[in-house]
């Protein structure tokens, strides 16, 4: 049995109008593609965003296993005013799981929807005020400097490409915007055919990908120079497309001079450097382990059935969109 179960991975940015088998990454540019370091974002959004998932299965019975990451809040930023599941969920671990059988010539849609509250978030950070790698805590270090899947700082090209770009003697957030510049000025964002990340080294060679291909060849740089990074994942509002979409962008812990330190967002294929905009809804942060990562990408199993075949489809939309004041963004 186990070998007749098929995994399908889903977390690849996938819009109401496509199968959730097709791979159509990133779409969400949340710019003005004419600037680069300047705009304005919206001080707070209030909004319910549905995610629904239509199973069929028109040439038989077909079991599955559907899995999402359990929201939470994030004190500042996200708000998670109340999830809505229909049906609700048969079971919990460190997801949410939906165990069913489609009947044959039917359909099982499984919908959730969440009412956020969100914020604009800026680091406003002076580099006189960092502290080095050698201030950073042990909980971090532990968590956020190995190898992890797809992320390799270990790598002999990765290495060179951050020794090429900047060195551990600059300032330890100069490193970092070293990287973030670096990689908008120099790759450029595509679409890729499978629905994982690649690796950094396919990414260097393709000098391109999309959001996390970006994030994973940033996160494995910023980990050989000593800086703890990690994936994030959720949803992004693209509001010049009025649509959401899968997204992935780094984390960095920034240690501070006078005691403790910040967890700041980089968003590279967005442009964003210490910001976070109120359009980025977080669903899970990497813990540092590698399979958890991995599992994050695999929505849904189910065992094949192929004439006619098993389908599935996701939509993605939002309502009651409301938003309120102004942050403005410069990054020098």
């Amino acid at each position: 049995m186990r070998a007749a179960i098929v995994a399908v991975i889903l977390v690849a940015l996938i819009l109401s109008s496509l199968p959730v088998f097709e791979k159509y990454k990133d779409i969400a540019l949340n710019l003005n593609p004419n600037t680069f370091n300047q705009r304005a974002f919206p001080r707070t959004a209030e909004f319910n965003i549905t995610r629904s998932f239509v199973m069929s299965a028109p040439g038989g019975a077909v079991s599955y296993s559907l899995n999402l990451a359990i929201p939470y809040d994030i004190p500042g930023m996200q708000d998670l005013v109340e999830v809505v599941e229909n049906p609700q969920h048969t079971s919990e671990s460190t997801k949410w799981w939906w165990n069913a059988t489609v009947p044959a010539g039917g359909t099982s849609t499984v919908s959730v929807r969440y009412h956020l509250r969100m914020t604009t978030f800026v680091w406003d950070i002076k580099a006189e005020d960092v502290g080095t790698t050698a201030d950073v805590p042990s909980s971090y270090t532990s968590r956020y400097l190995d190898p992890e899947w797809k992320i390799n700082p270990n790598s002999p090209a990765v290495r060179a490409l951050a020794d090429q770009i900047t060195n551990p003697t600059k300032p330890y957030l100069q490193q970092i915007d070293d990287l973030y510049t670096w990689l908008l000025s120099n790759y450029a964002y595509q679409t890729t055919a499978n629905f994982e990340p690649q690796t950094s080294e396919e990414t260097q060679a393709r000098r391109g990908g999309d959001c996390d291909d970006f994030s994973v060849l940033f996160i494995s740089m910023a980990r050989y120079l000593g800086i703890p990074a990690w994936l994030e994942l959720g949803l992004l509002y693209d509001e010049f497309r009025d649509q959401w979409g899968a997204h992935g962008w780094a984390n960095v812990y920034i240690p501070l001079k006078a005691g403790g330190g910040v967890e700041a967002t980089v968003d590279v294929v967005n442009k964003l450097f210490l910001i976070r905009d109120p359009y980025h809804f977080s669903d899970w942060s990497s813990d540092g382990d590698a399979q958890h990562l991995q599992d994050y990408y695999t929505l849904l199993s189910y065992v094949p059935q192929t004439t006619p075949p098993f389908s599935v489809t996701q939509s993605i939309t939002h309502d009651n969109f409301r938003t309120s004041g102004v942050v403005n963004y410069f990054h020098p």
